[in-house]
């Protein structure tokens, strides 16, 4: 199998590594030419994406699997990041009947506020400004290349991602000398790299069409989460200041039961 992972940061550079060494041809993609040589580390070859992000047809050619796993530097190029770069892939598909499935990880941030209440895929979205909005439009560009008889597209919504080189204790540890934004009283929803990974390789076997929701069962308040880290890893306490403004917006909590209910196993359910 041949497959193309656009976006190769912290969720897509892991990807890469781990399909290469399941045997498949991995081909990574980068704007940036100085990461050609990490890149070249976790996948068999590495393409430059042109700077207008327009043109896909060299990268796909007798492509099977597309895994977007995007990320943007800054919100400036937010828009051209996620939706710039869906428009142009679901132009280009049509020229690619070879590819059968497109596996995007978008974020839970697109259900906004809900007032603490559980969230599934069926929930009307609420998306509260302008990031979130691009999110959803991102998704349903590449949603419609399904419905004109093109391939699946499975959408994973993502959670607040931990994992290496991302603990959460190790946040904490450069946060506990100044006050954190918010109350603390919005709940989490926390998604394991190495969970996003087996999540991923899950949709590609089981061939998933649709949306799926990938948080762990870890849903308790924010100020609790950091009070127990806090106390586990021998971390000052953290204080918390409601006038600054708060980066975890949408109060909700996130229900994984359509992706369990296909027999997924989710090996991060504990931080402490």
């Amino acid at each position: 199998m041949k497959i193309v992972i656009i976006g190769c940061g912290y969720v897509g550079s892991a990807l890469s590594k781990f399909w290469k060494d399941a045997g498949f041809h991995l081909t990574a993609t980068t704007r940036k030419p100085e990461r050609k040589k990490e890149l070249r580390e976790v996948a068999d070859e590495v393409f430059i994406l042109p700077e207008d992000g327009k043109d896909f047809d060299e990268l796909l050619d007798n492509v099977s699997l597309i895994a977007l796993t995007l990320a943007s530097d800054n919100f400036a190029a937010f828009e051209k990041t996620y939706l710039h770069t869906a428009q142009a892939l679901a132009k280009t598909l049509k020229n690619h009947p070879t590819v059968n499935q497109v596996i995007y990880t978008s974020s839970t941030s697109v259900y906004g506020e809900q007032q603490g209440a559980w969230v599934d895929e069926t929930k009307i979205l609420m998306p509260q400004n302008e990031r979130e909005r691009i999110l959803l439009a991102t998704e349903q560009c590449l949603l419609e290349c399904h419905k004109e008889s093109g391939p699946n597209v499975c959408i994973l919504r993502l959670g607040e991602i931990y994992g290496p080189g991302r603990e959460i204790a190790d946040r904490l540890k450069k946060m506990s000398s100044k006050p954190i934004p918010g109350t603390g009283e919005n709940y989490t929803n926390l998604i394991h790299r190495e969970d996003i990974v087996q999540a991923m390789d899950f949709a590609r076997e089981k061939k998933l069409n649709g949306i799926y929701n990938l948080c762990n069962d870890v849903h308790i308040p924010r100020k609790e989460l950091y009070n127990r880290l806090c106390k586990d890893k021998g971390i000052p306490q953290v204080s918390w200041d409601p006038t600054l403004s708060n980066p975890f917006v949408g109060n909700k909590r996130i229900s994984n039961a359509k992706i369990k209910a296909l027999d997924f196993i989710f090996h991060h359910q504990e931080i402490f």
